[in-house]
């Protein structure tokens, strides 16, 4: 099997819950490497992109707003069986994972995960022009 490669968004309730350590914990308990993070602030366009697949639905203008808040950190990951491993073990959908443990409800549920490969292909190429601004990259890390 080939590693795949993924992202965990920590939106900012996460960041102020402390969970940036405890979530990269998580992915290396799990057999994953982190190659990559950034702290930095989302804007409401990237924001926009990253929760495409939602728009006109009741949370996306909320989730936008939040996640725009404030900082976020954004972890790139990769592994064998990452996508699922992140999004359904480690992220969780509510009530599972760590959303599960430390979530004040639909929006402020401190990360974000893709749910497929697809989906995570298209997300890092949203979140590398963060990384590119720093120069930070990691190296020979493409889709």
């Amino acid at each position: 099997m080939r590693p795949e490669k993924t992202l965990i968004l920590v939106k900012p309730d996460g960041i102020a819950k402390n969970l940036v350590g405890e979530i990269i914990r998580r992915v290396q308990e799990n057999g994953l490497m982190i190659m990559g993070s950034i702290t930095t602030h989302a804007p409401a366009e990237f924001v926009e992109q990253l929760y495409a697949e939602g728009t006109g639905r009741w949370y996306f203008e909320e989730v936008v707003a939040w996640v725009s808040s404030a900082s976020v950190t954004i972890l790139l990951v990769e592994g064998i069986g990452a996508v699922q491993k992140v999004k359904f073990g480690i992220v969780g959908k509510y009530p599972d994972g760590i959303r599960g443990e430390y979530s004040e409800g639909p929006i402020r549920n401190v990360a974000h995960a893709p749910d497929s490969i697809e989906a995570a292909a298209r997300e890092i190429l949203l979140v590398r022009s963060f990384f590119g601004e720093k120069g930070n990259w990691p190296k020979n890390w493409s889709i």
